[in-house]
């Protein structure tokens, strides 16, 4: 009995863990977020779905730039830091541009959370470019 006990002690904990080794999760980047939000079964759920979207890229872009700040000096880091702040006003006035063709419509915040998903992965791709730039001799 206390061997039976001691295998499901032992399999409670040690499966988990190896099941985690097997399932990889892609970078958030490389995720189908389009059928994620279209699998939602209303407009609302479908909002929280993107909003959920934009939480994982908008995270994935804060470890990207850390990630390059290891290997900057403080006068580089402040530069990124600015150009960082300058996508992010440039990329929200975007999206509402564009998210305003559907004014007054229940679909304007999942234009303007889809333009902000994409660009989101454009700009993960361009910082990675830039750090490679910065890095290769």
């Amino acid at each position: 009995m206390k061997k039976r006990i001691l295998l499901c002690i032992f399999l409670l904990f040690a499966l988990p863990a190896q099941a985690e080794e097997l399932i990889t999760v892609p970078p958030a980047e490389k995720q189908d977020w389009q059928n994620f939000i279209d699998g939602a079964e209303d407009n609302y759920s479908m909002q929280a779905r993107a909003a959920e979207a934009m939480h994982s890229l908008d995270s994935r872009i804060d470890e990207v730039v850390i990630k390059i700040n290891r290997d900057l000096d403080q006068q580089a880091i402040t530069l990124l830091k600015s150009n960082q702040t300058a996508w992010e006003k440039q990329i929200c006035t975007k999206c509402i541009f564009l998210a305003d063709s559907y004014r007054g419509g229940s679909h304007k915040g999942l234009a303007y959370g889809d333009c902000v998903i994409q660009e989101q992965k454009v700009r993960i791709a361009e910082l990675k470019q830039m750090h490679e730039y910065r890095i290769s001799p």
